[in-house]
């Protein structure tokens, strides 16, 4: 008994060197997850800083110029500038770490939906790099040097919106003639763009001829309206006037839409293979509507529960609703803001014209977004929609306005609603 004793005090000695130099092990590790830790979250700072930068930066593309446009340069300017605002705002206040795109780099500016086909010159990509400088805590102890730069890449692209849900059963020709003393009111001309299409006068007020009884010509649309989940078949014959009626009421059809392809033809819509159109690129017309019963469906459309009530009548109001956030009315660089949830606030399927033979299937073009002030049907006002004007047998009128739309987002076409969106 005794030699074990003796032993245990001979060792005591050896144990605590061990525990020394167990616990000097385990405090190096700990001062290195330390130091790793913090240039994990600033690696992650710098990331969320990049992504922020870029997606304001790429607000000043909106306007979609191209390269070859002499406001590119005034444009590129605004996005880096807008860009190097954002960082400073998140405590980046040296320029060296932030490394915006270089205006004479094409390459840099452009190319956001290459892989869909999109070889345009349209200013639609802002890339960035953002560094927060790296610091040691405790691996300055062990000779640990800190990285050279904790950096972040980010890309915001610009698109437009080529997909979207709940879209009136309303079809708006661009291209009639029969219908140009009314389209200047609410179009552009048609500025050479890729998509041969004029645009619409953003923030004016205008009129628009739904239902022309002189040419024979319809602006309803058959689309599909299931119950239950949305539809992936935009439009499909065989509804009748109350489904009209419905979506109408309802703000816009419980279907799916998608803008055609570039090209696409009324001939290409009538061959169109459907296992290879999932999301019907077509739409069909639909004619014979009681104008007496539609107007009631937009006086239901316009006094819900709630939406932008400003004067407690039970109705959404005129007012209210939108803030003109950038540019000017009445031109296209006007940019709105949506204030409130006003269902005045519509969205409508733009087609290239009507044919006054029969119901054709027609190419969707656009879409665009509509703020709903009044309609007038056989040149009688519905006494409860603000009067104003009387033009062809039906007709509603307000304003197009640009703003963000929902929906799938790809290649920027003229004026479908636009969006911004991280790619990388």
């Amino acid at each position: 008994m005794r030699r074990i004793i003796s032993r245990l005090h001979r060792e005591r000695g050896q144990v605590l060197v061990m525990f020394v130099g167990i616990f000097t092990i385990i405090a190096v590790v700990g001062f290195i997850v330390v130091d790793f830790g913090l240039w994990f979250s600033e690696r992650r700072g710098a990331q969320t800083d990049a992504d922020l930068s870029a997606l304001a930066a790429a607000h000043e593309l909106l306007s979609c110029t191209s390269l070859s446009d002499p406001q590119a340069s005034t444009v590129q300017q605004a996005a880096n500038d807008r860009a190097w605002e954002y960082a400073q705002l998140n405590d980046v206040t040296d320029p060296d770490n932030v490394h915006l795109p270089d205006p004479s780099d094409s390459s840099l500016w452009t190319g956001c939906w290459e892989d869909e086909g999109d070889t345009s010159d349209t200013i639609d990509s802002f890339p960035l790099d953002v560094e927060h400088p790296a610091r040691v805590l405790f691996g300055s102890f062990f000779d640990l040097l800190a990285p050279e730069g904790l950096g972040a890449h980010a890309r915001a692209c610009v698109g437009s919106v080529n997909s979207t849900e709940n879209v009136m059963p309303l079809g708006v020709p661009i291209k009639n003639p029969d219908l140009s003393g009314v389209r200047d009111l609410c179009w552009a001309p048609d500025d050479d763009d890729l998509d041969d299409l004029p645009e619409p006068l953003y923030g004016k007020r205008c009129d628009l001829t739904v239902q022309d009884g002189d040419s024979g010509e319809y602006g309803w649309l058959d689309l599909d309206n299931p119950a239950g989940e949305p539809s992936n078949v935009c439009s499909e014959s065989g509804g009748g006037a109350k489904e009209v009626e419905q979506e109408i009421e309802n703000g816009g059809a419980n279907t799916k839409c998608r803008v055609a392809p570039m090209g696409m033809t009324i001939d290409d819509c009538e061959n169109r293979p459907t296992s290879e159109d999932p999301y019907n690129w077509c739409v069909q017309a639909k004619t014979g509507k009681d104008l007496n019963k539609l107007m009631k469906a937009f006086n239901t459309l316009v006094s819900p529960e709630g939406g932008c009530d400003t004067n407690n009548d039970g109705r959404d109001d005129f007012e209210g609703s939108l803030e003109l956030e950038r540019g000017t009315a009445e031109t296209d660089s006007a940019f709105y803001e949506i204030i409130c949830d006003s269902p005045r606030l519509v969205t409508l399927v733009i087609i290239d014209s009507y044919s006054s033979q029969g119901n054709p299937i027609m190419p969707i073009r656009a879409f665009a977004t509509f703020f709903i002030e009044g309609v007038v049907a056989d040149g009688v006002e519905y006494p409860k929609f603000d009067p104003h004007g009387t033009i062809g047998q039906f007709h509603f009128y307000g304003r197009f306005v640009n703003i963000l739309g929902e929906g799938d987002v790809g290649p920027v076409t003229d004026w479908s609603p636009k969006r911004v969106i991280l790619d990388e």
